[in-house]
């Protein structure tokens, strides 16, 4: 659906060049929602902007659906803009037009007969929950409701691909909840694929399928949202991973640990089926050595449980490879450090 091929990006400033995005590679089947996370300065929004040519690539190139967006002529680019919806952070709404005119606004653009825009907006309005709010202007909305809005114009065009440039970096947990379900229900109904920029791996868990890590200008990691989760590779892979799953020992546990020469502590993720698998207590029953449990969470990505378990073994150092050969056959194991970083 979406190929992007050796992107590199260059602005020229006042100092010298300076590499927005170095040489990015990626692809996202159709119907998959994709996200592409880093934080501030890492390439995300310049990458969005050039996945519909908003931003010329310095090399490389995106195909969408096998075509190149870089041998298009001005008018054929125009015409693949038509199939990529944008969201943005900031709503991007027309303040002096109503609610109606911002959705219209794109169908006017492309010179759809009036009776048509009418039925189309009166269909997206209903869509996004905003029948009554057709004569509301931007400034009587919430930011909920703006977003909305920037959504349903997004759609007016029936793209098939939507990109959502932190699209809920300004609402708050609650409405970003409702925007996400949105979305999912438009890729679900109407089978858009969605490209999603942010900062916020909270975003990533609740409704992406893959994720790319973005750092200067590179993506660094990239995989499945379960394989990212249950095993990072980079250090800001990490660091997103922690920030969500909130799995890191009391200090206090921590100073009892450091102190104690005893035992392997250990991170078991368990995934899908092997959630309700009872590990521990046949671990118990076929081995002689304790096992202390320092921390444990189920949450749920796309629908599927996920298991985060974290213990210490303390026995014979036989005995605990022994264990650990065990679990590595049973579910993915990794060993964590006992001093805190």
């Amino acid at each position: 659906m979406i190929r992007v091929q050796n992107v590199t990006k260059v602005f020229e400033a006042k100092d010298g060049p300076f590499t927005a995005l170095k040489n990015v590679s990626f692809e996202v089947k159709r119907g998959e929602i994709y996200g592409v996370i880093g934080f501030s300065g890492a390439g995300k929004s310049t990458l969005v902007r050039c996945l519909n040519f908003l931003e010329k690539p310095s090399s490389g190139d995106i195909f969408i659906e096998g075509r190149s967006l870089k041998d298009q002529s001005a008018i054929d680019l125009r015409k693949e803009r038509h199939r990529i919806g944008m969201i943005f952070q900031h709503f991007n709404l027309f303040q002096s037009r109503t609610v109606a005119g911002n959705i219209a606004y794109p169908l006017k653009l492309a010179k759809w007969p009036k009776e048509k825009i009418s039925e189309r907006v009166k269909e997206l309005l209903a869509f996004v929950g905003l029948e009554d709010k057709a004569k509301h202007y931007p400034d009587q909305l919430s930011g909920g409701q703006k977003q909305r809005v920037g959504i349903a114009r997004a759609l007016a065009t029936s793209p098939s691909i939507l990109l959502c440039d932190e699209a809920t970096s300004a609402l708050d947990p609650q409405t970003t909840d409702s925007i996400l379900n949105l979305l999912k229900r438009i890729n679900a109904e109407y089978g858009i694929t969605i490209v999603m920029i942010t900062h916020e791996m909270g975003v990533i868990r609740e409704i992406c399928d893959k994720v790319a890590v973005m750092e200067n200008g590179e993506i660094v990691e990239e995989g499945s949202v379960f394989d990212i989760f249950s095993n990072p590779q980079t250090r800001t892979t990490k660091n997103f991973v922690k920030s969500v799953m909130n799995d890191q020992l009391p200090a206090s546990v921590l100073d009892k640990l450091n102190d104690s020469k005893e035992g392997r502590i250990c991170r078991l993720i368990f995934k899908g089926d092997s959630t309700g698998t009872p590990i521990l207590s046949e671990t118990a029953k076929k081995f002689d050595a304790h096992i202390n449990v320092l921390f444990g969470q189920i949450t749920e990505l796309q629908g599927k449980p996920f298991g985060n378990l974290i213990v210490q073994i303390i026995g014979s150092k036989k005995e605990t490879e022994e264990i650990l050969d065990y679990w590595k056959n049973r579910l993915f194991v990794s060993e964590v450090e006992k001093r805190a970083s």
